[in-house]
């Protein structure tokens, strides 16, 4: 059996976890199929000094489920380091970018909401929460400049998903919006678009673990920043 990677390609703050968890419940609860580093960003190590051989080690130890897949979840950072080693290594552009390879692009489609929980994560230093009534620390002291920077560093990597996924052959986009409001059929895409040997028949979807929080600041600061930035856009000229 020849092995396969399922990799999901992602920004910060845009749903990622949350969807990798909804694929990773299902298919076990659906097939008894574990993906659970699908959620994890075990490339995450990677820097610009890093070596073929860090690369191969890392992407050799992803968990080998009994249909031959190794997952995890790749953000831009890392991705773009990838990129560049594939264009001088065969056996790295096999494996990210091979036929049996399958990527997952994820975004988000409301920019300024995700820039809000990514202020929000860098005051707390809380990017996932496990309890939907958790209260953060110092949420109250994310202010309108805050989001405007979060803003600026999820456009650029909004720009170089689209960019990267140029390199694929068997890719799927997936928005967050639209996995959160059709569960099954989004996990139904990634199976179908994918050729993934799975029935679909018998997908069950087991909802994630993972929960939002402070949605009712999150909201106020969503509408106080449009306020604000409606007036307070500077020309990059």
């Amino acid at each position: 059996m020849s092995e396969k990677f399922l990799f999901m390609a992602s920004e910060v703050r845009s749903g990622s976890t949350f969807f990798a968890e909804l694929i990773s419940y299902s298919f076990h609860k659906s097939y008894g199929e574990e993906f659970w580093d699908l959620s994890r960003e075990l490339l995450s190590t990677l820097k610009d000094s890093s070596t073929r051989d860090e690369m191969l080690s890392i992407t050799r130890n992803l968990y080998l489920n009994k249909s031959g897949y190794r997952s995890c979840k790749i953000m831009c950072a890392q991705l773009s380091i990838i990129s560049r080693e594939a264009r001088k290594d065969q056996e790295i552009k096999d494996i990210f970018f091979g036929d049996n390879t399958y990527w997952i692009v994820f975004r988000r489609k409301n920019k300024i909401k995700q820039a809000i929980s990514l202020a929000m994560a860098r005051k707390s230093n809380i990017y996932h929460s496990y309890d939907a009534d958790m209260k953060v620390s110092k949420a109250d002291t994310v202010s309108m400049e805050d989001i405007d920077r979060a803003l600026k560093a999820i456009a650029i990597s909004d720009e170089y998903l689209k960019c990267f996924s140029k390199n694929f052959k068997n890719y799927i986009e997936i928005f967050y919006e639209d996995a959160l409001e059709a569960q099954k059929q989004s996990v139904t895409d990634v199976i179908t678009k994918l050729d993934m040997p799975f029935d679909i028949s018998r997908l069950q979807i087991e909802e994630p673990k993972l929960k939002p929080y402070e949605s009712l600041k999150k909201t106020e600061l969503e509408n106080r920043f449009i306020e604000w930035f409606s007036i307070n856009y500077h020309s990059t000229q």
